[in-house]
C-alpha cells in the first residue's frame, strides 16, 4: 500500500483543539511506552517527554485529534478507508516528539530521527484501541476547543472569618 498517496494538510489548514482530555493522553503515552514498541523508539519518546516537555503528550494527542476531524470531514479524500492515513497520522505524532525535542536543544541527527517511525497500524487500533478512542473523542466532542473551555481548579483562602474564592487559576 503506497502511504503516501493520500496527504494530509499541513497542520495549520486543520482545526487543531486546545488540549486533550486526560483518557485520552494515557492511550497515547501507553501505546508510545508499550513493551511491544521497539526500545529505541520507546526510549526516545521517554527521553523527550520526561526531559522537561510536559505538554508532549497533548500536542501529539490534539494533532491526533486534528487529523480524525479531518478525515470525519472528508472521508473521500482518504478512499473512505482511516487505514488509508494511518501512516500520516503516526508521522504527525512523531514530529510532535521532534519538535519538542529540538526544542530542548538535543543535538541527534535527522537521519537517525526517522529510524523511530516503527509504530504500526496494528499497535495502534487492533491491540491498542487508539483508532476507536480517537473516533469516540471526535464523536463526543470529548477535547477542550479553546482556553476557555478547559476547567479551573479555584482556592479557598481564609480572609477574617470567611471564605473567599480565590481566582487566580492552576491547570491540571
Amino acid at each position: 500500500m503506497e502511504h503516501m498517496l493520500y496527504p494530509l494538510p499541513y497542520n495549520s489548514e486543520l482545526k487543531v483543539p486546545y488540549r486533550a482530555k486526560q483518557a485520552l493522553k494515557d492511550k497515547v503515552a501507553y501505546i508510545f511506552n508499550h513493551p511491544s514498541v521497539p526500545r529505541a523508539q520507546r526510549s526516545l519518546f521517554k527521553d523527550v517527554s520526561t526531559s522537561g516537555s510536559k505538554a508532549l503528550i497533548n500536542d501529539m494527542s490534539t494533532v491526533a485529534i486534528a487529523i480524525t476531524i479531518y478525515y470525519i470531514k472528508n472521508p473521500q479524500q482518504f478512499g473512505n478507508s482511516f487505514d488509508n492515513i494511518h501512516f500520516a497520522l503516526i508521522r504527525r505524532m512523531w514530529l510532535k516528539v521532534f519538535n519538542h525535542l529540538h526544542l530542548q536543544q538535543d543535538n541527534r541527527t535527522k537521519d537517525e530521527h526517522w529510524k523511530y517511525l516503527g509504530i504500526t497500524l496494528r499497535m495502534l487500533s487492533i491491540q491498542n484501541g487508539l483508532l476507536d478512542e480517537l473516533f469516540r473523542v471526535v464523536k463526543e466532542e470529548d477535547y477542550y476547543k479553546t482556553s476557555d473551555d478547559v476547567p479551573r481548579k479555584r482556592k479557598r483562602r481564609k480572609v477574617r472569618g470567611t471564605y473567599y474564592e480565590d481566582y487566580l487559576c492552576s491547570f491540571d
